[in-house]
């Protein structure tokens, strides 16, 4: 196997990096636990159930959230399901008549300074009476992977300001708690996307929602003027624009048309840079960082491990159906960005 190159800032593993443990098997979402070695452990989303197409409107996922492991950070295998306590009691909780659970998705694993571990991820209810979801920031946090425990959501919907929930957590490591996090709004009578400011006073308490950052209905891009979702910061230690953040989001094109039915515009990762004491995004990348060749519309970053000399992995799961691994190197993605 080799690295393949795509363009003139990324390169590819010419290898699916986790598909599953059998044919048919759907994953997703890769999150790697940063401080793993020997091997290295992750979480993913493997889909239990699909109906319809991810291309297209009106598909549903049931989902569950597994731990990988991995010797090389490039080949991933399965290591059992994920166990949360007192996860069962929180959905319980916020389960309506107007809604039914659908699966845990989207994770994201931080270390905090003792060591202690954090996993953020997306509870998602599915609306019984309309198009639509309501979905939850979940927390759960342990010694290890295998010994988390699940309190209250920390960001919940919020729909006297037409919120429908937050997901996709692009978490402060500056201690500063100043965080994005991806934004269900009501945009002319139906759910759009966005990217929001979120801050926190701790791991998992004194979660607020700020404000909008970025409305992909506002973007001059076509690549990121439908729906957008933050992926990342980069640490500074890898790339850094002045005294601000870099870092990685996914932005999808607006829906189109074809034949009298509606299908999605394409999602692929990008570059944006982000004044966090402004709470402002301010520069965007006018095209995305790359697509995979065996995309039928969907590349979706979903974390970036540093692995030192200015280089690091992008995972990214193409299709909501396989995740890959693209190298990034700094010297590259400087060059697009401001020069000023």
């Amino acid at each position: 196997m080799a690295w393949k190159r795509l363009n003139d800032c990324a390169e590819m593993w010419d290898k699916i990096s986790y598909s599953g443990e059998k044919k048919g098997d759907i994953v997703m979402a890769l999150s790697v636990d940063k401080s793993s070695e020997n091997p290295y452990l992750g979480v993913v989303r493997q889909i239990t159930k699909r109906e319809g197409s991810p291309d297209k409107p009106g598909f549903v996922d049931k989902s569950k959230l597994i731990i990988v492991s991995s010797e090389d950070l490039l080949s991933w295998k399965k290591v059992g399901d994920l166990k949360i306590k007192n996860i069962n009691e929180v959905i319980k909780k916020l389960e309506t008549e107007d809604s039914f659970f659908i699966g845990l998705e989207d994770p994201d694993i931080i270390i905090d300074e003792k060591g202690f571990r954090h996993l953020y991820f997306t509870i998602a209810f599915k609306l019984k009476s309309r198009e639509g979801y309501y979905v939850y920031l979940g927390h759960a946090h342990g010694k290890d992977l295998n010994s988390l425990e699940a309190p209250s959501p920390v960001l919940s919907p919020i729909l006297k300001e037409n919120i429908f929930g937050f997901k996709e957590i692009c978490f402060d490591f500056s201690k500063k708690g100043r965080h994005l996090a991806e934004c269900g709004i009501m945009e002319n009578k139906r759910e759009v996307s966005a990217m929001a400011s979120v801050l926190s006073s701790g791991y998992d308490k004194g979660w607020e929602f700020s404000k909008i950052v970025f409305d992909p209905h506002k973007s001059k891009y076509e690549w990121c003027c439908g729906h957008a979702s933050p992926c990342c910061f980069f640490i500074d230690e890898f790339l850094k624009y002045k005294n601000m953040k870099v870092g990685i989001m996914n932005g999808r094109e607006k829906s189109k048309i074809v034949d009298g039915k509606k299908i999605y515009g394409k999602f692929r990762p990008g570059l944006f840079i982000y004044d966090d004491k402004k709470e402002k995004i301010v520069w965007v990348d006018e095209k995305p960082l790359f697509e995979d060749p065996l995309s039928t519309g969907i590349t979706f970053a979903s974390d970036f491990i540093y692995l030192g000399d200015g280089e690091g992995i992008l995972y990214a799961h193409v299709n909501d159906s396989f995740v890959r691994a693209y190298k990034l190197k700094a010297d590259l993605l400087i060059k697009r960005l401001p020069k000023n």
